[in-house]
């Protein structure tokens, strides 16, 4: 296929490279070009012509070069012999998705030196990218793991930003958000959606998913809504949601996994704020806690990292008053952030905070108390 970039420029997609593909098209590299890559769209229609038009008029210089985040965003149109638009350029991410941060064996190939501090960090970007895009009303929609790349560097990059729902600044149109993931929609969107573009979407549609996402990464990637109840069939994640069914806080409605995380893995700030987002939030979307708030919350458990001294590499909230990764391990439950050797490899102890008093003693258990140590149970994605 012959694109074009302008009346004179053309772009052959004959011998290109495919480098994904997805419900709206397929991503292929750019021939001779390793910084820029192409989105040629499985759907044309003028409503795409607009839509596209659109965002390329919103598109925020502040985006660019972030040391957070990356956003994806379409920069110029490519368009067939009729001038339909076909495809768009976008720059090329060398990154993985965010499904390796959830896997122990895929963190240690992704990344040079993965921690649960690399998790919270990762989680306290996109709470970041969540704040800039709800500031100028763009609500993500298909908030989802799969698009949400992150690069070696642990900086995050938003991929698959033309299924976003906006308004074009010029024209004035509104462009629904064309696709949601399940996995990660609240319930009223679940009981809303058919299949095809959606209703308006309010920003607490996107405080679901975020608040959901976070979860994952900082709980070995569990979804807070995976597992089978204990009264009735799996209706999985989906139904799970719709039910208001959260293993986090109503453990006793599914079926116990031996080894399975318990929510104490979470900071205190990062628990209250996720009950806010699903139990609070269930029946009223309003009570889910803001991106800000998020970004608020996950600044303030970063800070509250406690580092192992047996292992460079294994860090958790200061809740704790043993190392909680140590605790998996020695319970055989293997080893989910291995290396950075410490006091028993190196003779020299690791510095480590001292345990800020809590003002809830409930807080501060054993890791005994964080998971049942039956059986080794690792999570693949």
């Amino acid at each position: 296929m012959m694109l074009y970039l302008s009346p004179t420029e053309s772009v052959s997609l004959a011998d290109a490279e495919t480098i994904g593909s997805g419900a709206q098209g397929i991503v292929i590299g750019r021939p001779g070009d390793r910084q820029y890559c192409i989105k040629r769209f499985r759907r044309v229609s003028p409503e795409q012509d607009r839509r596209v038009d659109g965002l390329l008029r919103l598109s925020p210089v502040d985006w660019r070069g972030t040391t957070d985040y990356h956003v994806a965003w379409p920069k110029w149109p490519l368009t067939d012999q009729t001038g339909r638009i076909r495809a768009v350029g976008l720059r090329r991410i060398d990154g993985v998705s965010l499904h390796a941060l959830f896997d122990p064996a895929q963190r240690g190939v992704a990344f040079d030196r993965p921690t649960w501090a690399l998790n919270l960090r990762v989680a306290l970007s996109i709470a970041r990218l969540f704040v800039d895009l709800h500031r100028i009303n763009v609500v993500v929609g298909d908030v989802s793991a799969s698009n949400l790349l992150v690069e070696r560097s642990g900086r995050v990059v938003l991929i698959d930003c033309d299924s976003v729902q906006f308004t074009d600044p010029l024209t004035g149109e509104w462009f629904a958000a064309d696709h949601l993931t399940p996995e990660y929609a609240p319930p009223e969107s679940l009981r809303a959606w058919a299949g095809g573009p959606l209703d308006v979407l309010p920003a607490a549609h996107d405080r679901f998913g975020l608040a959901a996402l976070v979860c994952q990464l900082l709980m070995e990637g569990d979804h807070p809504f995976e597992g089978v109840p204990a009264d009735a069939g799996d209706d999985g994640v989906e139904g799970n949601i719709r039910a208001g069914r959260c293993r986090l806080f109503s453990p006793e409605r599914f079926v116990p996994i031996a080894g399975a995380l318990t929510e104490l893995l979470l900071p205190p700030v990062i628990r209250t704020l996720a009950r806010r987002a699903f139990i609070d939030g269930h029946g009223d979307p309003g009570r889910r806690p803001t991106a800000a708030e998020w970004a608020a919350g996950l600044s303030e458990a970063y800070g509250s990292l406690m580092g192992c001294r047996f292992n460079r590499s294994h860090l958790y909230h200061d809740g704790f008053v043993v190392c909680v990764w140590c605790h998996r391990r020695d319970s055989g439950l293997g080893d989910h952030y291995p290396g950075g050797a410490g006091a028993e490899e190196t003779g020299e102890p690791v510095s480590v905070a001292e345990p800020a008093e809590s003002a809830e003693p409930a807080a501060r258990v054993m890791p005994r108390n964080l998971t049942t140590p039956q059986v080794k149970r690792w999570r693949t994605v």
